[in-house]
């Protein structure tokens, strides 16, 4: 729904302990990009958060 709803141009979804198995395939399926810990830390240490998205989604 991020995209049609909310028009959103990166739907990403937060979790600070992981992603369910579960989560982690709606996320594959609908272009959803996850960021946990790391990726949170990346962005409070000065990283910009398009380069941690840009990262994230070409995995």
């Amino acid at each position: 729904m991020a995209r049609p709803e909310h028009k959103a141009h990166h739907p990403i979804m937060i979790g600070l302990s992981g992603f369910t198995r579960p989560a982690t395939e709606f996320a594959a399926r609908h272009g959803i990009i996850l960021l946990g810990r790391p990726e949170l830390k990346r962005w409070a240490h000065g990283n910009h958060l398009y380069d941690i998205i840009e990262a994230e989604a070409s995995q």
